[in-house]
């Protein structure tokens, strides 16, 4: 049940014990949540049992080590037949890495099942996740593993999604690139004449910032092109997406990634990680990544300049940044290269965001 804050606030004075709020701040508003159990207040519905997940695993053992594969049923871009997984699990353990190639003789047991997600099959994958022999072949599956739940699309981000993205603004670490060497960086890259443009233009309110803006970033997406999954060792565009598996230490420490998705190319037999960083300098030497790798450059290099910025998810799978100017947010998306320009995803993509938060 929802009611009004207004109409609610003085009975939740009233009836302060027992009471339970929870405040989401977010770009649409304030929502208020009550429940209490007490006369006179309807009581909401029983929330219903979490829905069985429904998982596909396939193992093979090589070298004397199991790897194990996962996948949730049922799911857009999880691999729903047995032969599918167990060929992803194989092209992965089977990889040509460092200019040696593993052979397929040395695999001597694989197995498939299906099965229903339980605590201790999620421990089991967790353990072969941290030790780095699980392959999840999708990020719903990936979800499950995490969360134990079948990923919901379409809903409400919940307070752990908000509280993972206050998270993801807040972490600074000592590894991060500082405002001195992101503004050499431009200088450098960009040019000198052009860093000078931005910083008069972000000061001098006579300047037209968003338009040395717009050009930053016209450049900045050539620079930066979209990753779509290209062959590291051959630049084939036409790869196959294996799954996730858990980064190595110096991904993880230095460039923050919580995940590497993985690509196999059928031309040269090789696989290509690309890890999900985090952090400036390593997408910045690689020049790979889509808009969470691009908008965290973004959202550092506008604060680099001395712009006030924050970051906005909308909680289906895209994220750009924002910067105040003369008094307002100006929207920036970088992979699209594109500046105050906050109805591109209604007008040109043809979807309008529902659950849009700035962080």
């Amino acid at each position: 049940h929802t009611w009004r804050w207004a109409a609610m606030a003085p009975l939740c004075a009233q009836r302060g014990k027992g009471w339970l709020r929870h405040v989401v701040l977010s770009v649409v508003g304030i929502h208020c949540f009550y429940h209490r159990s007490g006369p006179g207040f309807a009581q909401p519905p029983a929330e219903p049992a979490d829905e069985a997940v429904s998982l596909l695993v396939a193992e093979t053992r090589s070298r004397g080590r199991d790897y194990l594969a996962l996948s949730v049923t049922g799911e857009a871009g999880c691999a729903d037949k047995p032969e599918d997984l167990l060929e992803e699990l194989d092209a992965w353990t089977s990889e040509k890495k460092h200019g040696y190639f593993r052979s397929q003789q040395s695999v001597s047991q694989r197995s498939t099942y299906r099965t229903l997600g339980s605590d201790e099959l999620r421990q089991r994958m967790n353990s072969h996740w941290d030790q780095g022999r699980l392959l999840v072949s999708c990020y719903d599956a990936f979800a499950w593993l995490r969360t134990g739940k079948r990923p919901v699309h379409g809903e409400p981000p919940t307070a752990e999604d908000v509280l993972r993205s206050i998270a993801r603004v807040l972490e600074r670490p000592s590894t991060e690139a500082s405002d001195v060497e992101l503004l050499q960086w431009i200088g450098e890259e960009y040019g000198e004449d052009g860093l000078q443009r931005l910083l008069e233009a972000v000061k001098d309110p006579d300047k037209d910032a968003v338009d040395e803006l717009k050009e930053f970033f016209s450049w900045f997406r050539d620079l930066f092109p979209y990753y779509h999954g290209a062959c590291g060792s051959c630049m084939n565009e036409t790869t196959h997406f294996l799954g996730v598996v858990r980064p190595s230490e110096v991904e993880r420490e230095d460039g923050g990634a919580g995940v590497s998705e993985i690509y196999f190319c059928e031309g040269c037999n090789c696989t290509t990680s690309f890890p999900r960083f985090r952090r400036v300098r390593p997408v910045l030497a690689s020049q790979r990544g889509r808009c969470g790798e691009y908008a965290w450059l973004a959202l550092r290099l506008v604060e680099a300049l001395t712009l006030p910025g924050r970051w906005v998810d909308n909680h289906a799978g895209h994220v750009w940044v924002e910067a105040l100017l003369d008094g307002r947010w100006v929207h920036i998306d970088p992979c699209e290269a594109v500046v105050d320009e906050p109805l591109l995803y209604a007008t040109g993509w043809g979807r309008c965001p529902s659950h849009v938060l700035t962080y």
